[in-house]
């Protein structure tokens, strides 16, 4: 009889020998392809819980043609270590790292869900009410561009998003993030409203009179901008409905 799959929520770091059947929903890459390259995921079980995985050089060569976001898996065994670092893309005491005898096999498991956005209310941002270092997803539209900078040592852009309850949120977008929003500026001629999803945004705690802000993670966040996903259709129809209320 097939061993029953571990559940995430249940990790405990007790036993390393776990079984897990989860979808990536989210991969990205940190480090010099062959060199200092390592993979950083983050997987969903059947019961919509996450934990943030990490497969380090020394395994990455092996096994990053079979690594694809979206795709779903059986995999085994584990170092599982605490979930301590600065910053932290789940919200779970431990994370997950794979060692020589992981084994990961595709498999094709089409009831795991995919990729839930866990959108932050900008009122708790600037109430100071959120967990520092825990990186969260963000929805606005464009109120105002305030500053942007682009030199090959800094290149950043800096915007206020407006979220339906009329709550503003400043946001800074730094490097690619920051040249993909100025290069989508430039490609649009007359494109409004302009809704932003940010995924792994980091917060910024308020500083002086400087309120509380957020940023773009370097590598792990995903910048959407107008893109046809259901939350931002969504968030653009309710937008459209509050303007026509006023």
């Amino acid at each position: 009889m097939a061993r029953v799959a571990d559940k995430i929520k249940l990790i405990d770091g007790s036993r390393e020998t776990l079984k897990l059947s989860v979808r990536i929903i989210d991969l990205w890459f940190i480090g010099i392809p062959g060199k200092t390259e390592q993979a950083e995921m983050v997987v969903v079980d059947s019961d919509g819980d996450e934990i943030h995985v990490v497969c380090k050089q020394d395994q990455l060569k092996s096994r990053k043609a079979d690594l694809k976001e979206n795709l779903t898996y059986v995999m085994h065994n584990f170092k599982v270590i605490k979930n301590d670092g600065k910053l932290k893309n789940c919200d779970h005491e431990y994370k997950l790292c794979f060692i020589g005898v992981t084994v990961v096999r595709k498999c094709d498991m089409e009831q795991l869900p995919f990729r839930k956005f866990r959108f932050f209310a900008f009122s708790s941002v600037i109430a100071g009410h959120f967990k520092i270092g825990l990186l969260v997803d963000v929805i606005g539209v464009v109120d105002e561009v305030l500053f942007r900078y682009v030199s090959s040592k800094n290149t950043r852009v800096v915007l206020n998003l407006k979220d339906l309850s009329g709550q503003v949120l400043s946001c800074t977008l730094w490097e690619n993030y920051c040249l993909q929003f100025l290069s989508y500026l430039n490609d649009i001629e007359d494109e409004r409203p302009i809704v932003i999803l940010l995924t792994h945004a980091r917060i910024k705690e308020a500083q002086g009179s400087y309120p509380a802000s957020v940023s773009n993670s370097f590598k792990a966040s995903k910048l959407m901008i107008n893109d046809l996903v259901l939350e931002i259709q969504e968030f653009r129809e309710r937008y459209f409905g509050n303007v026509l209320l006023m």
